[in-house]
């Protein structure tokens, strides 16, 4: 469905209309298109269509299996009573609950249809065995799909979220919280009198049940106008969980044994009359089978069904013989089936059947027919679908079928097989069996996986294009895929020997070969993540192994480092993983060179990377937010922290736009977004303290702070718990008590008040002296409270809230304090930047040597608590020894705070404000400098085992660093500076790159720097080769004179100063010859020779600032640009002396090199007269472009190019720009296309009147794509640190100016399509 933007309204007098492209909507139309569209992003499943599928899989529903139920008297309390609001049905597997919960709804649905539309029924059936039907959330997501399909303008409260969420809505961390406030909405609606929600097996729901029942029980206590009505197994915490609504109601099936009884003898008399009619029973056997299975039933229907199952396939004269041996109860029964089973005569049939039911007892999901070969290892082929279910058949009665999918024909049938009473059929050692599993997985892996497994063709198709993908061909693997490693780690009390864990055995080899061709397949799959954890687990598992696995180990390390690096691309866009990922891997990574041939055949030259893996492991991306650019001046800065145990990771970021603060909680491990959690709480203008937040002791809490508002979040559901509220004043900091039972918090308003973290209730509030608080923390023993305020400090009991301390020795207001680990001592900082420490026993200050040298902002103690780091201004870090009292300085370059690694070794600092340093405190020495973000670094985050560092940058990114990984050993020289403008010289062997501290030179075929040139370009200031690329001219800043400098390339030596007048508005460029230079500003256009920098001739354009100015290629030519009207000069040619001496400003230069080798000896002198060619309604015509003909001329305004003919001075075409072009424009040397800053342009073989659209060939898309394209094809996305801030193309190279300073070449082969 196309998104709103890409309509527009029409207005008439009959109605409103929607109009999008040919195609006109009426109002109400379109909105029932969104309508659709919403409904069919969250459908998930149909519960009209499984409840279809459970009647159609199960027997005939009979009315004597519910009809009792509605003269119970619970029943009819709970459907006629409005304060009982939820009915619990419960009983044993195979009383019967799901066709109970199904005549019910029957039951319902009919007496519905008399009542009017203001009462509805919704219900959902729960399934342990299908992924889809086992979720709280997808519970949710099928009450309400029945409910918006049933009573249409309910879709409006799901609209709202989604009109603006789209299908992430239904999908990512929030979708709980989400669709919990929609069905909240739904059943809240005025026009709704009664809503009736069934939800059968609640039991067989594995994830998040917990918050599904709390979410009943609540709605049912809240509202008078539901009921619920559930059914699960005899379950403890179900039953506690539905206890607290108001006055619940059950009905046990065990209490109703008569009612179950009658129930399962009529399912007997219906069963045998079907078995009847199918093998032509006589009456009286008819009675004989149901007296005896009514005898041994036990009030089961499952027990019936499994008998009359193997009765349908017994001889008729055989029955009764058979009913004997069949015993009473399921578990005997199983016991039964599984001798029966035992006793197949065909070996080959046995040996399968036993393989079947072995390797699925032991699986993770039901698995698909076409799984089961390589699953199970029975020796047929996967498509032979008749040949694998009548295998299936064998296996008895354990397993059933449905569409294609095999599944325990209930829960206690896989539990049987798990245990010793199957071992006399099946063998009891399981590892074994998931060593088997993990053997036939690689086996199936290997022999069917491999590159663009699914022909998608296109190297940039993305995962979200793919709605029809086919995934035949990797059906009969997916399972493999999916969990090879869980059953190796089942397996791995094994013998290396059996597992494959050593070099060069199974595993090793498989990695080696297909290790690519497995993340494509997970990419396809949506399961990326879990590749990550599988690679992890990997690990893990050869850390116990001592010898024999050098290789494998490092094998594996590599794949882990490739993972990390570039899963956000691999999942985005799988075949990516031969392009992006191998590319922008270093030399030397093992992954990349097994693998390289199978890369991209399409580049020619490829961009320079590093030898081995930097530190930077991953890089979380936040767009279009900012990072906290938190204070570190009042408050310690906590704008990313590690959860406790390290395995999650939350940030916060403020919205560009709204201004709202979003905390992002990742995976540290996968990198993946687990939640989004929205503060809306807004605060005045005038008050500038960031948002606060700190994860509870066992992270299971996050709290955060907000002015005057502290919201508290379930870590594992994402879910506002509540807010709490009664502070006056701004809050300035939070804390946990270290148990994590209270949560403490200052503000302003000379108040602190201590919470209950789990219920949120008011506990405390202990006032100051008339001081505002500034800062809080607990002791690490949870004994006191420190609190900050304007002149003291004051430790408070944190039991019994008395005052036992107040320490007083700051003149101005204290703003940051810390205490160390062993309590002994409390430093503090008051805002005039002085620093104090106390002994906290006894209160005495004690003196730090240069304590009051420079403002400090910082104060922190290391976790042994040997260190006390503060930092007296933004360049110094001073570290004093509590024990030796030695002080010592280190350097720092940027406000970003300090901060110690919890294992005592590490320091990190920032850098130039866009990187970190991290410090080994037992070498006393800078350890290495981790570079990358683009912007400034604004928080750090040690994790608690201290092997990552998190960085949070203004850059819109966190970056996770691996500490243990080594420094690359290489130096990469570049600019400093941001670039302001690339360019290739005419010849495409030299690339020019220019910012703000230096000028350089590079080989563009190698990417080698070759020159540095002294001067600085401005942004927008004019640069330019030679037609021959022997000379190089720029509008240089040298020191504070701006000038026109022209170099020699092949040196780099200065060649020629030209005295201008007013340079920095200039722009400049050369003759066909090279032995004039145009210099062009405001309202004239001046020639210089090249040769001695001398002014030739003036021209007068007109009164308006020229913006371009070029020769055609024959030099017959000068055009000129200004206040959107093109002139052309013609050109006349006079005879000069050749060797005239050099002149120029030689006092700056320090001398003039010689100049090169011009031949020509031919001069051309531009005639006085000139000719309007073209004028438009643009104002600015920033580049001009003659063709290689120097028939025609284009120029661009940004939005548009131009194409006119120069003898006719008449417009050609139109071409419409997207994106838009910035910067010069050339012709190639076919002149079939333009080259920009942004790729190539396709020139049209024909023209017509009408504007028409860019079609380009190769060329970069920015925004936030940042993809390198063909056509309109994506082929090759650049990871951030590969991103241009300035960028050139030539012919078939692309050079990139990238933050770093550093420049890339990527050199494409001509010719050669990225498009299979």
């Amino acid at each position: 469905m196309a998104s709103f933007n890409n309509y527009h309204s029409v207005s008439n007098q009959a109605e409103t209309q929607i109009v999008h492209g040919n195609i006109i909507y009426g109002l109400q139309d379109f909105d029932k298109a969104k309508d659709d569209q919403c409904l069919c992003d969250l459908r998930l499943t149909n519960p009209r269509d499984d409840k279809q599928r459970i009647e159609d899989t199960k027997d005939k529903l009979l009315q004597e299996s519910f009809v009792w139920i509605l003269d119970d008297a619970d029943f009819k309390d709970w459907r006629d009573n409005q304060h009982t609001r939820l009915l619990w049905i419960k009983g044993d597997p195979g009383k019967g609950k799901t066709m109970l919960m199904i005549g019910l709804i029957d039951e319902l649905s009919k007496q519905l249809e008399s009542r009017p539309e203001s009462e509805i029924l919704a219900y959902f059936f729960c399934q342990g065995t299908d992924d889809r039907l086992r979720s709280a959330a997808s519970v949710l997501r099928g009450l309400i799909y029945l409910l918006a399909t049933k009573k249409r303008s309910l879709v409006r409260h799901i609209r709202k979220p989604y009109d603006v969420s789209g299908k992430l809505l239904f999908e990512d961390g929030n979708t709980w919280y989400a669709l919990s406030a929609i069905l909240s909405e739904m059943l809240d609606d005025s026009s709704l009198a009664r809503v009736y929600l069934m939800v059968d097996a609640l039991d067989e729901c594995d994830s998040n049940l917990f918050r599904l029942l709390d979410l009943i029980a609540d709605s049912s206590s809240r509202s008078s106008k539901v009921k619920w009505l559930v059914s699960s197994r005899n379950k403890l915490d179900i039953e506690e969980r539905l206890r607290m609504a108001n006055s619940p109601a059950k009905i046990s099936l065990e209490l109703n044994s008569y009612h179950i009884s009658r129930a399962v003898n009529a399912f007997i008399s219906s069963r045998v009359a079907k078995l009847a009619n199918l093998k032509g029973y006589k009456e009286d056997l008819c009675e004989k089978i149901r007296k005896h299975l009514a005898a041994k039933a036990d009030g089961t229907f499952l027990w019936v069904a499994l008998v009359c199952k193997t009765l349908e396939t017994t001889r008729a004269g055989k029955t009764l013989s058979v009913l004997e041996e069949f015993p009473s109860g399921l578990q005997s029964l199983y016991t039964r089936m599984l001798q029966q089973m035992s006793k197949i005569e065909d070996k080959k049939d046995l040996e399968s059947c036993r393989h079947i039911l072995s390797s699925l007892r032991l699986t993770y999901r039901p698995i698909h027919l076409k799984e089961l070969a390589s699953v199970t290892g029975v020796n047929e082929n996967p498509n032979d679908l008749e040949t694998l279910l009548i295998l299936v058949g064998f296996c008895g009665s354990f397993l059933t079928i449905r569409e294609e999918t095999v599944y325990f024909v209930h829960q206690t049938a896989k539990d049987f097989l798990a245990t010793s009473q199957s071992s006399h059929v099946l063998p009891l050692v399981q590892e074994e069996e998931h060593c088997g599993i993990l053997a036939r997985s690689l086996e199936a892996m290997s022999g069917t996986l491999r590159k663009d497994i699914c022909n998608l063709r296109m190297p940039g198709v993305l995962l979200e294009e793919l709605k029809d993908l086919d995934l035949g061909p990797l059906i009969r693997v997916r399972y493999a895929c999916s969990y090879w490693v869980d059953h190796l780690c089942q397996a791995s009390k094994l013998p290396q020997h059996k597992t494959g864990l050593y070099d060069n055995g199974p595993i090793h080899a498989f990695l080696k070969k297909h290790f690519l061709h497995w993340l494509e397949a997970l990419s396809l799959m949506g399961m990326m993540c879990e590749g990550v954890i599988m690679v992890r687990k990997l690990i893990t598992l050869l850390r116990f192994i001592e010898a024999g696995v050098d290789s494998l180990v490092a094998i594996t390390q590599d794949a882990k480092r490739f993972i990390l690096y570039h899963r956000s691309i691999i999942e985005t866009a799988p075949l990516q993983v031969y392009a992006s990922a191998l590319v922008f891997s270093p030399q030397k990574s093992l992954v990349k060179r097994l693998f390289w041939s199978q890369g991209p055949n399409w580049i020619e030259s490829y961009p320079e990377v590093g030898d081995i893996w930097s530190p930077l492991v991953q890089t979380l991306e936040v767009h279009d937010d900012e990072i906290f650019p938190l204070d570190g001046v009042i408050f310690p800065p906590n704008g990313v922290i590690f959860s406790p145990n390290g395995q999650l990771l939350a940030s916060a970021s403020n919205d560009k736009t709204s201004n709202d603060k979003t905390i992002r909680i990742w995976d540290a491990e996968t990198g993946a977004l687990q939640h989004t959690l929205k503060v809306y709480v807004k605060r005045p203008l005038n008050v500038k303290r960031s948002l606060n937040m700190v994860f509870s002791p066992d992270g299971q809490q996050l709290a955060a702070s907000e002015y005057k508002t502290i919201g508290l979040w379930d870590v594992e559901t994402g879910v506002l718990q509540q807010n709490l509220e009664g502070h006056e004043g701004d809050i300035c900091a939070v804390a946990f008590s270290p148990t994590g039972q209270w949560l403490i918090s200052v503000s302003d308003d000379r108040v602190f008040r201590r919470w209950h973290a789990e219920t949120g209730a008011f506990q405390q509030i202990l006032e100051g002296e008339g001081d505002s608080f500034s800062a809080v923390i607990f002791s690490p023993n949870g004994q006191w409270i420190v609190c900050a305020s304007i002149d003291a400090i004051r430790l408070w009991d944190a039991e019994t809230g008395v005052l036992q301390r107040t320490l007083k020795g700051h003149r101005d207001f204290v703003s940051s304090i810390a205490l160390s680990p062993n309590y002994q001592w409390l430093a503090s900082v008051s805002s005039n930047g002085k620093i104090r420490l106390w002994d906290v026993e006894t209160g005495a200050l004690k003196h730090i040597p240069e304590a009051d040298r420079g403002f400090v902002d910082q104060v922190i103690f290391s976790p042994n608590g040997q260190w006390l780091a503060f930092t007296p201004d933004s360049w110094t870090i001073r570290l004093w020894n509590l024990k030796t009292e030695a002080l010592h300085e280190l350097v720092k370059d940027g406000l970003c705070p300090v901060a110690f690694s919890p294992n005592n070794r590490w320091l990190s600092s920032p850098s130039g404000g866009k990187s970190v340093r991290l410090w080994d405190l037992e070498k006393g020495t800078m350890h290495q400098t981790l570079e990358g973000h683009t912007d400034d670094v604004n928080a750090v985050a040690f994790s608690p085992n201290s092997q990552w560092l998190a960085s949070a940058s203004a850059d819109d990114t966190i970056r996770l660093w691996d500490l243990e990984v080594g420094i690359p050993q290489q130096t990469l020289e570049g600019h400093k500076e941001e670039f302001n403008y690339m360019t290739f010289s005419p010849n495409g062997q030299i690339l020019a790159s220019a910012s703000m501290d230096l000028i350089m030179l590079w080989d563009a075929e190698t990417g080698a720097q070759q020159h540095t040139l002294e001067g600085r370009v401005r942004p927008g200031a004019s640069m330019t080769f030679s037609p021959n690329s022997k000379c190089f001219a720029a509008v240089a800043l040298i020191r504070s004179d701006i000038d026109v400098r022209l170099w020699d390339t092949d040196t780099g030596d200065l060649w020629c100063i030209l005295d201008v007048s007013r340079p920095d508005l200039g722009v400049i460029t050369f003759s066909p010859n090279g032995l004039w230079l145009a210099f062009a500003s405001y309202e004239t256009i001046d020639l210089y020779d090249t040769e001695t920098g001398h002014l030739q001739q003036r021209l007068n354009v007109s009164s308006s600032p020229i913006s371009a100015v070029t020769f055609s290629p024959n030099g017959q030519y000068l055009a000129s640009a200004s206040d959107g009207t093109i002139w052309l000069w013609d050109a006349e040619t006079i005879d000069l002396e050749q060797n005239v001496e050099a002149k120029g400003k030689s006092d700056r230069a320090g001398g003039l090199a010689p100049p090169p080798n011009l031949s020509n000896i031919r001069r051309h002198k531009i005639g006085s007269t000139k000719r309007r060619i073209y004028e438009s309604h643009i104002d600015y015509i920033p580049a001009l472009a003659f063709s290689p003909n120097g028939q025609r001329i284009a120029f661009n305004s940004i939005w548009e190019i131009r194409l006119c003919d120069i003898k006719r001075a008449a417009l050609q075409q139109t071409l419409k720009a997207d994106p838009i072009i910035d910067g010069a424009i050339q012709f190639s040397l076919d002149g079939r296309h333009l080259i920009t800053k942004e790729g190539f342009i396709e020139l049209p073989t024909s023209y017509s009147n009408s504007t028409q659209p860019i079609h380009y060939g190769w060329h970069y898309q920015a925004g936030t794509s940042h993809w390198i394209m063909w056509k309109n094809h994506r082929v090759l996305w650049l990871p951030r640190e590969y991103r241009p801030r300035c960028q050139a193309f030539h012919e078939n190279a692309f050079a990139i100016g990238r933050s770093s300073g550093q420049v890339t070449i990527i050199r494409f082969k001509k010719n050669v399509s990225p498009i299979p």
